[in-house]
C-alpha cells in the first residue's frame, strides 16, 4: 500500500527515503522478492510518481485506506500479504510471522511489534461486508520501524547504518 499522503512525516514520498543508500520501498520490495512474493503496488494520486519509478505491476485507488485495499483484495489471489510503503524490518520478522500466521487459520492475520500494529497483515479471506474473524501475533523487537515522523526516520537510519 503506497497511496499515503504523509501528513505526519509532511512528505508524500517518505518511501523514497533512503537508507544505507537504497529507498525505504526499493528495500521492501527487494525482501519480498526473497520469498518469491508476487508482488503489486497499490498507488493513488498522491504517489502517482511511483508508476514511472518502481517495476512492478501496479493497482490505480482513489487514496481511500480501506477502499483502496478492498480494490487490491478483490484483483488479487488469496492469501494475500498487505505491507505499508515506508517499514523498514529484518526479514526474519517475517519469516516467523509468515510461519505462524499459517498455521492460525483466520481469516486476517495481523502483525504488532511491540503491541502495535505494524500495517502488516496477511488476508486467507477476501473482505466482505461483513467482517472476517482475525487475529494479531505480536512480537517484542527493536528492529521494525514504520515511517511515521521523522524521528522513526533517524532511528531507522541509526539502527539499519551501524
Amino acid at each position: 500500500m503506497a497511496g499515503g499522503r504523509g501528513s505526519r512525516i509532511n512528505n508524500n514520498r517518505k518511501m523514497l527515503l533512503k537508507i544505507n543508500n537504497e529507498y525505504i520501498i526499493s528495500m521492501l520490495i527487494n525482501k519480498l522478492k526473497t520469498l518469491n512474493f508476487n508482488i503489486n503496488i497499490c498507488i493513488n494520486s498522491n504517489t502517482l510518481f511511483l508508476g514511472d519509478m518502481i517495476n512492478e505491476k501496479i493497482i490505480y485507488g482513489t487514496g481511500d485506506y480501506n477502499n483502496d485495499l478492498k480494490l487490491a483484495l478483490d484483483k488479487l489471489k488469496l492469501p494475500v500479504f498487505v505491507f505499508p510503503a515506508d517499514v523498514i524490518f529484518n526479514i526474519e520478522i517475517l519469516i516467523k510471522f509468515i510461519d505462524a500466521a499459517m498455521k492460525i487459520g483466520y481469516g486476517i492475520v495481523n502483525l504488532e511489534i511491540n503491541n502495535k500494529l505494524t500495517g502488516i497483515s496477511i488476508f486467507f479471506e477476501k473482505l466482505f461486508d461483513n467482517e472476517l474473524k482475525y487475529n494479531n501475533i505480536n512480537y517484542n523487537r527493536n528492529d521494525f520501524f514504520n515511517i511515521n515522523y521523522y524521528y522513526d526516520y533517524i532511528n531507522a537510519k541509526s539502527f539499519f547504518e551501524k
